[in-house]
Parts: structure tokens; C-alpha cells; sequence
């Protein structure tokens, strides 16, 4: 074993922490149908760092409530999402899964992207536990390999 490894806290499944997380998600989910920004901003560490496709790095609430008011101006509805994985160490956590969002205002009946996330999470001081890193891949925008 090495010095490293033993100080990182033991993989644990712990269905509490697992629901916790599942619940602050369906809710961030709930109020982005409402188009509530301050209810998705709920999940969210003040210094977490959202990695979109294709855009910089999106750092500090600030910045993400900007992020998320841009989306939802740019006619981005009706996000579902789904849980492949959730793991976590103590107070940190990893959640890996799909998502589906539709988006009005690209000209088509209805578009519609789907892709992957993976989200940070670490208990905070008031004891809950909130998104610091959150990552996502448009499957949309993937890119293509032309035939030979």
C-alpha cells in the first residue's frame, strides 16, 4: 500500500449520500424546466467550475448563473437526466450519466441534444453536498470521421 492511497477514505456505497445527490438533481432539473436559475444554482459549491462543450472553463456562481441564464435565453427546455453511476469517497462524490435537453430556437419541430456528464461533488461546511466540477458532452456536436 502506498502513503498515498492509505489516506484516500475507502470507496463506500452509501445509499444515503447516493439518494441525497439524486434528489439535489432532480431538483436543479425541476426548476431549469421552470426556468428557475437561482433553483439550478442550488447545487452548485460557490466555487465550482462548470467545462461545457466546445466553451472555456465557466468559474465562480457568478459566472455560472450567467452561464445558465444564456441557455435558457437561448430557448434550452425541458432537461432530463439520467444516473449511470454514482460513487463516493467520505465527503466526495462522482456522478456519471446522460442527459437529454431539447432546444427551441435551433430551426427544426423541436431539436433535441443528448449527451454525458460527469459532476464533482464535496460536502460542504453546512453539510450538504453541492457540485464543484461539472462536465458535459453534446453528442450533438460530436465529431465525424468523413468515409474514405
Amino acid at each position: 500500500m502506498t502513503a498515498t492511497s492509505a489516506t484516500r477514505p475507502p470507496l463506500t456505497d452509501d445509499e444515503s449520500i447516493k439518494e441525497e445527490i439524486r434528489i439535489s438533481l432532480a431538483e436543479s432539473a425541476s426548476a431549469f424546466k421552470r426556468g428557475d436559475i437561482e433553483g439550478i444554482l442550488r447545487a452548485y459549491a460557490p466555487d465550482a467550475v462548470v467545462l461545457p462543450p466546445n466553451s472555456p472553463a465557466i468559474r465562480g456562481i457568478l459566472a455560472i448563473r450567467q452561464l445558465w441564464t444564456t441557455l435558457l435565453t437561448a430557448g434550452y427546455r425541458n432537461a432530463t437526466l439520467e444516473f449511470d453511476r454514482i460513487q463516493n469517497w467520505g465527503d466526495v462524490a462522482v456522478v456519471m450519466g446522460r442527459y437529454t435537453v431539447e432546444i427551441s430556437s435551433i430551426p427544426c419541430a423541436q431539436a433535441v441534444d443528448h449527451g454525458s456528464y460527469v459532476g464533482h461533488w464535496r460536502r460542504m461546511e453546512d453539510g450538504q453536498f453541492r457540485i464543484t466540477l461539472s462536465v458535459w458532452s453534446s453528442d450533438r456536436w460530436r465529431h465525424t470521421t468523413p468515409a474514405s
